[in-house]
């Protein structure tokens, strides 16, 4: 037996059926033609904000008589630019109308051909960056281990102009290249009394090479970048926290791999340090920031710690995962408050390719997991920070490590190799270097 709701449901049904007209199907073809009226109109309506002025433009095309024979998009618009141009009073003023429907014609046209020739190599910096290279390729075989994976060079810097840098432990490492190849690298602070004052793990007593451009310590995270800026120019007031290790060192928790013999050291060194955080970003014309982690560790004042917690500190913090928006927020904060205090300043952006150690997200994050996350989310932050500022730039070591080095790490597989090291280091060159070094 049909029920009511069943046989209704069969007219329903027979009637979508008699709407997929033929002549209500909008047909593309690869020569830009217009095929019928249902597409002539569909193309005036997507052409034009005001829908009542694109009816009426296709009642007075079709009244002239259109060929659907002949007509192509590209012939349309010609057609248009007559109709304004034999309709609009020379004499008298242009109405908004006019000018809002002028625009939309201006602007459909231009991005038909942004869109047309997305992926062609005219008017490309580099039409090699378009298609990912494929070794097999039957006409264009390239690999990828070829590749330098930037668009644009910015030619920002010489071997002359101050830079210095903070970050990651990838960090170390562009501060130790650029030292050995005699950049100015701007150091404002070493650690040869580490009796009295600052020991920084893996530095040299009195060799004179940094491995970051003050005793920063490692910075993981993007809030330790901001907190730089909020130290050197007093914006935010910050507990002096110590915690007794194990081997018998007192440790800063804001400054990974620097600790100190005695408290008496810490007070010393405290008011030196942050006048040397002030004078690296105050000297500075160029700053490389080496972003690492996502995760990180909070106390209750808002404040985020370098690292992880070390036992004896975990009653203090809070773990958080960072946010796109946080990260932007905290990288644009830094550059902001710096950019007003030194006009000259310019940020270069990078992402560690280094992936955590541990995660604490382990409840519901396998650690690989949580580190693609990780690097996703600081990547997304980084490019959007990118493009709202003018002085601020992005080196794809990322990219060069991960996809373009066949053999990057070293036993680990966390630490990357020296060789890879001067790969990243190659790129830097190219994209920022002026060519008069």
């Amino acid at each position: 037996m049909i029920t009511e709701d069943f046989a209704s449901s069969l007219s329903d049904e027979h009637s979508s059926i008699e709407d997929l007209r033929d002549d209500n199907v909008i047909v593309s073809t690869a020569d830009w033609k217009i095929t019928s009226p249902a597409a002539f109109k569909y193309n005036l309506r997507q052409m034009f904000t005001d829908k009542t002025f694109a009816d009426k433009l296709f009642v007075q095309i079709m009244a002239g008589g259109a060929n659907f024979d002949t007509m192509t998009v590209s012939e349309l618009i010609i057609e248009l630019k007559k109709i304004f141009r034999n309709s609009i009073n020379w004499d008298e003023h242009f109405t908004q109308a006019t000018l809002n429907n002028l625009n939309d014609i201006i602007a459909f046209e231009q991005n038909i051909i942004k869109t047309a020739s997305a992926y062609t190599k005219e008017g490309k910096p580099r039409p090699d960056g378009i298609w990912w290279p494929i070794p097999t390729h039957e006409k264009y075989p390239r690999t990828k281990y070829d590749t330098q994976p930037y668009v644009k060079k910015f030619p920002i810097l010489n071997r002359q102009t101050p830079v210095g840098s903070a970050g990651s432990c990838f960090a170390s490492e562009i501060a130790k290249y650029l030292q050995q190849r005699n950049y100015n690298y701007v150091v404002t602070e070493f650690a040869d009394k580490p009796e009295s004052e600052a020991l920084v793990e893996g530095y040299e007593v009195g060799s004179g090479k940094a491995l970051f451009s003050a005793n920063f310590g490692i910075l993981f995270n993007t809030p330790s970048l901001r907190q730089l800026a909020e130290k050197a120019f007093g914006l935010r007031q910050f507990t002096q926290h110590l915690l007794l290790a194990e081997e018998g060192f007192y440790v800063d928790p804001y400054r990974e791999n620097v600790c100190f013999k005695s408290k008496q050291a810490y007070l010393r060194d405290y008011p030196k340090h942050i006048t040397a955080i002030k004078r690296v970003l105050l000297e500075s014309e160029v700053f490389i920031f080496t972003a690492g982690l996502n995760e990180c560790w909070e106390l209750r004042d808002g404040t985020v710690i370098s690292r992880n917690p070390r036992p004896g500190f975990h009653h203090f913090l809070q773990h958080k995962t960072l946010s796109v928006q946080e990260n932007i927020d905290n990288i644009v904060e830094f550059y902001r408050q710096v950019k007003q205090r030194n006009p000259k300043f310019k940020l270069i952006l990078t992402l560690s390719p280094v992936p955590f150690l541990a995660t604490a997200r382990a409840n519901t994050h396998h650690v690989v997991e949580a580190n693609t996350h990780s690097k996703a989310v600081l990547r997304v932050a980084l490019d959007e920070v990118v493009q709202r500022y003018e002085d601020i730039y992005y080196l794809p070591s990322y990219e060069i490590v991960t996809e373009c080095i066949e053999q990057p790490w070293q036993a680990d597989h966390r630490h990357v190799t020296e060789e890879t090291v001067m790969k990243v280091m190659d790129l830097f060159e190219e994209m920022f270097v002026k060519n008069d070094c």
